[in-house]
């Protein structure tokens, strides 16, 4: 169930139990509307949702024990495979970041946790201890929080077995970078502001991605040529100019860095860099 259980997803199998597909239940208006998710002459199994995104393992009857994760929008898109060598299992979803069990191609071979970004189409792998299997688990983002916060899982090597809850934090591998938006235009457009006021710098990364999204020594800024013949357009809003913030607005799917500018800028054009993974914008000063 989605964390407002407005959707739900399930299995459905036949009396013999070998043949299963993965279903949605949908809530919308006080109404349920039940669809398929994955209906074919596969095995699928294991399904979870956050609301958005179903993922579920399916397995190839007439390969053996070969199976993978798939996850399809709850909106209906098609869905898409992580095709990985042995099988995928067990998967599980919270805000875009998929957790899944993955083991060599034959039972005789340990599992491992596995961890995929779907926002950035990036692989992560959690655990690496040979001969025990992590298997039964979980993962959760908190919600002020761009990156997964904590998993759990069952540790067995045959004789005993551990439950065993860890944070980790996956490497930056960048942002669907939207923006800027007002007040601010995008170049080849000169933003002129007062200097000393504060400039809202509005974007979007494709979703709450936590306030935690700036690398180390950004945002900076820096001096550069003011190009006399680009347009230029004064800034109609600013913030008070109390110092650097961020926050973002779940209705509006924005951030907004509130760059505080000098009054030694006066007269002077300067460029905000956000990081090494965004854009930069192009924000003189001027009196």
């Amino acid at each position: 169930m989605s964390p407002s259980g407005d959707v739900v997803v399930f299995d459905a199998c036949d009396s013999s139990g070998a043949e299963c597909d993965v279903y949605q239940a949908v809530r919308s208006g006080g109404a349920w509307t039940t669809t398929p998710v994955a209906a074919t002459d596969a095995y699928e199994a294991g399904p979870d949702t956050d609301g958005t995104i179903v993922v579920y393992a399916s397995e190839l009857m007439s390969a053996g024990m070969i199976a993978d994760i798939y996850y399809r929008p709850v909106s209906g898109e098609a869905a898409t495979q992580l095709e990985l060598p042995g099988a995928q299992y067990l998967p599980r979803i919270s805000k875009g970041v998929v957790s899944f069990v993955s083991r060599g191609p034959t039972l005789l071979e340990t599992s491992d946790i596995f961890v995929y970004a779907i926002a950035t189409n990036t692989l992560f792998q959690l655990t690496d201890t040979p001969a025990v299997n992590e298997e039964f688990h979980d993962v959760g983002r908190p919600a002020r929080r761009r990156r997964p916060g904590g998993l759990g899982g069952r540790h067995g090597d045959g004789s005993f077995q551990n439950i065993y809850a860890r944070t980790f934090r996956l490497p930056n591998a960048g942002y669907s970078f939207g923006g800027f938006f007002g007040p601010v235009d995008n170049p080849p457009v000169f933003n002129g502001v007062v200097a000393g006021r504060a400039i809202p710098v509005k974007f979007s990364l494709g979703g709450d991605q936590g306030l935690a999204i700036f690398e180390a020594g950004y945002p900076t800024s820096q001096q550069i040529a003011c190009d006399r013949a680009s347009p230029l357009d004064g800034i109609e809003k600013t913030v008070p100019a109390r110092g650097p913030s961020l926050s973002y607005d779940a209705a509006t799917d924005q951030y907004t860095y509130a760059w505080k500018t000098e009054k030694s800028w006066k007269g002077t054009c300067r460029q905000l860099v956000l990081g090494s993974w965004m854009a930069a914008t192009t924000a003189p000063t001027s009196c």
